[in-house]
């Protein structure tokens, strides 16, 4: 089978949904996301466009996108099975950032799973 390699289009159909503008597909799918475990052992379960991980601590992870994002203005999102999940602005670059997972009290605490997703320009 022959492959074309570029399909080009501003506007999807769908036969009964109505049409989307490919814009808000290429501009509102997660450019990165992971799942992962902090508690006992830290380890990766699953992830998409993440080179690595690193556990800097008690509750404590820093991601690293495999490709980069156009600028930090980008927006992630973070859930843990203890409450909340929250990102840190002043160590957010185009190519990481710090994930702090917390208890229901606000402290850093070590979790069975953690979600993150991230949304933006890719550079």
């Amino acid at each position: 089978m022959t492959s074309f390699g570029t399909l080009k289009a501003d506007t999807l159909t769908h036969s009964t949904a109505g049409s989307l503008a490919t814009n808000f597909v290429v501009e509102g799918s997660g450019k990165q996301w992971v799942n992962y475990k902090s508690a006992a052992t830290f380890e990766t379960r699953d992830s998409f466009n993440m080179s690595s991980l690193t556990d800097n601590g008690l509750g404590n992870a820093k991601p690293v996108f495999t490709s980069a994002m156009n600028n930090t203005d980008y927006s992630y999102t973070a859930t843990n099975n203890l409450g909340m999940a929250v990102g840190n602005r002043d160590e957010r670059t185009t190519s990481t950032y710090k994930i702090l997972s917390q208890n229901s009290n606000g402290n850093n605490a070590d979790t069975s799973d953690n979600n993150v997703v991230v949304h933006g320009d890719l550079a």
